[in-house]
Parts: C-alpha cells; sequence; structure tokens
C-alpha cells in the first residue's frame, strides 16, 4: 500500500479501518524500496496501521491514538460485518456474517528489493 495514511478514517471512537477486500498482492515498503511483498493463495483482506490493535481498544477518542513509528500489517481471509441497517442493534444481514466454522487460508511474504516491486507490479 503506497500512501497508507489515504487510507485511513479517523472515526471519532477509534476502531479498525482501512480495510481492502478483493486484494492478490500488495507491497510493504520503505522508502529506499525494500520491503515485503505478500500474495494470497485467495484473494484476501488488508489493512495497515500506524499504530496497534491495542492502542486501538484503549483509546476511547480519536486524539488519544497516537501514529507510531512503526505499521501493522494486518492479512485477512475474510471479516465479517458490524452491524445492520441501523446504530442501534440491527443484525448484520446474512450475506454479511461468518458462520463459525474452522477457515484457512494461505499467504507468502517475499523480501523485495525496489527493482522487484515494479517488475512485480508490471507482471500482475
Amino acid at each position: 500500500m503506497n500512501g497508507y495514511e489515504d487510507f485511513i478514517y479517523d472515526y471519532i471512537s477509534p476502531q479498525e479501518n482501512a480495510n481492502r477486500t478483493d486484494v492478490r498482492w500488495m507491497t510493504v515498503t520503505d522508502d529506499n524500496g525494500l520491503g515485503l511483498l505478500i500474495e494470497g493463495d485467495e484473494l484476501l483482506m488488508t489493512s495497515a496501521w500506524p499504530y496497534t490493535i491495542g492502542d486501538l481498544e484503549s483509546a476511547q477518542h480519536i486524539h488519544e491514538l497516537l501514529r507510531r513509528d512503526t505499521i501493522t500489517i494486518n492479512i485477512d481471509y475474510k471479516q465479517m460485518g458490524v452491524g445492520g441497517d441501523n446504530s442501534w442493534g440491527a443484525l448484520t444481514h446474512p450475506e454479511y456474517r461468518l458462520p463459525a466454522q474452522n477457515y484457512s487460508y494461505g499467504y507468502t511474504l517475499s523480501p523485495i528489493s525496489g527493482a522487484v516491486v515494479a517488475d512485480s507490479a508490471l507482471a500482475n
């Protein structure tokens, strides 16, 4: 994700955000183009934040959520919807629920350099 900050939404009450669906691959690199290539065995959901899930859980207001010098990368198979059509208790629609069962998925992490990022992006 180049420029992950563009995907982040600062909800008044801090919570997970910036999720991307149907991800085949993503790269996470520093300013020199060094980093990781993440390739899913199937389509994934991913997000990247400058804070941890613990930071999100402990902050009650957005001003309490401080940006870190590290990035948390989330690589998920699927995520369930969080609510229905209103904010006062409607259930998530059935098509957005994940039934209780065992799930499995796979992905490959590969080190990359600046030259590989460009080649990989052209190949996909």
